[in-house]
């Protein structure tokens, strides 16, 4: 997980995916929360391709999270 460490620091031209691959080491270690949040950084970085933070915004939906378009929180009451 080191070299992840590195590669998730902001402005790194690799940090979407990285970030995503840790969002799935912590989904298989049982941390939900830890990955959504990753995911969620992952769907809010400009620099990550279009493919990739769709994907990480699906990922936050399926596992319980939310999210609007844009990546900004959504509240349960609206």
């Amino acid at each position: 997980l080191d070299i992840l460490q590195q590669l998730t620091a902001e402005g790194h031209t690799l940090r979407g995916l990285a970030l995503e691959q840790r969002a799935l080491i912590r989904l298989e270690q049982g941390d939900t929360p830890g990955a959504i949040e990753d995911f969620r950084q992952v769907g809010e970085d400009p620099r990550a391709g279009a493919s990739v933070r769709d994907r990480a915004q699906r990922l936050v939906t399926v596992l319980g999270g939310t999210a609007a378009p844009g990546g900004e929180e959504v509240s349960e009451d609206g």
